[in-house]
């Protein structure tokens, strides 16, 4: 049930740190093939002739997929292709996803965070290091320790690795983001206009102020 009330930038993250288990990918190696030449088996299927030409399941579920789409679907796709997130969204869960595959392939992935302070103790303009360790706790689900990290590296040389530690430092404040409130809701009104509470007593969403103090040390740190 939990799942219901997550947003789908961590229900795509964890569907991808699932399918990146060995043994997932072995099943699915073994298992997707199978499924496909089930599918193409039955859609191969024989349903009768037209004239000179063999009619089979591929052609009656191309046939009544584009009628549905030609009479229905468009109006029906309409709205949920409106709500498709903005390019920098998807670049958010890229970033996401490319530090969920640096801790399953890079070494330094199953590197505690006491063996990266000691490397970093000894050189704190060791920036490979250090950005590896904000991937690490990026995947971990550690966000604002993971802009710490990535903050000590903005501050010290902005251009590094083509700005790679801001670009994920912005994918995280992304992905952070609380969704934008309803209409009205952000004036303490319900729904149907009913004031529900005096504006002063009407407080920032905690996730929004964190955002906000996160984007500030970015704009200081950048200046």
């Amino acid at each position: 049930m939990s799942s219901l009330t997550q947003d789908a930038a961590t229900l795509v993250v964890q569907y991808a740190h699932y399918h990146r288990n060995r043994r997932n990918i072995v099943t699915h190696f073994i298992g997707i093939p199978m499924i496909m030449l089930a599918i193409l088996l039955w859609l191969s299927f024989g349903l009768g002739r037209w004239g000179d030409y063999g009619i089979t399941a591929a052609w009656l579920v191309w046939a009544l997929s584009s009628f549905w789409y030609l009479t229905r679907g468009d109006a029906l796709l309409a709205p949920t292709l409106s709500r498709i997130p903005v390019p920098l969204r998807f670049e958010a869960l890229q970033q996401w996803l490319n530090a969920l595959e640096f801790v399953t392939t890079d070494p330094r992935g199953q590197w505690t965070l006491d063996q990266f302070d000691e490397r970093l103790g000894q050189n704190k303009r060791d920036f490979e290091t250090r950005f590896a360790k904000a991937r690490l706790l990026m995947a971990a689900g550690q966000m604002t320790e993971a802009m710490e990290e990535l903050l000590e590296i903005i501050m010290r040389d902005k251009k590094w690795d083509d700005e790679a530690p801001r670009k994920t430092y912005i994918a995280i404040l992304e992905l952070l983001s609380p969704p934008a409130p309803k209409a009205g809701a952000e004036h303490g009104k319900s729904a149907g206009g009913i004031e529900l509470m005096g504006k002063a007593a009407v407080q920032e969403d905690p996730q929004a102020a964190l955002v906000s103090s996160y984007r500030r040390k970015l704009s200081m740190a950048l200046n």
